[in-house]
């Protein structure tokens, strides 16, 4: 789990119950597999590279969203997007793109 997202579910008392804990999930399990992606061959690289940034960049709300996910939890999803690109700084100008 990034650890803007870590600290920021330990700090909002808000934040509990199962569903904050499945969708919680859900956004590290996301994150986890942006940073861990570079394990794949060459063309899956690319292909989970373009689907995730895209799915951080949406400005889609709907159910199951990032931007849904963030708004449920409480969180920025522009502190959430800076916080992978700290962490990832190959791939900072994409999600920070989503931050406009």
């Amino acid at each position: 789990m990034s650890p803007y997202l870590q600290n920021t579910l330990e700090v909002n008392p808000l934040i509990t119950g199962p569903e904050a804990e499945l969708w919680a999930a859900v956004l590290s399990q996301a994150i986890d597999d942006l940073h861990r992606m570079r394990l794949l061959p060459i063309k899956r690289q690319l292909l989970v590279r373009r689907s995730a940034e895209c799915w951080f960049q949406s400005k889609n709300h709907d159910l199951g969203s990032f931007l849904w996910i963030c708004d449920f939890l409480g969180l920025a999803a522009s502190s959430v997007r800076a916080s992978i690109s700290e962490s990832r700084p190959d791939n900072k100008e994409n999600l920070a793109a989503g931050n406009r």
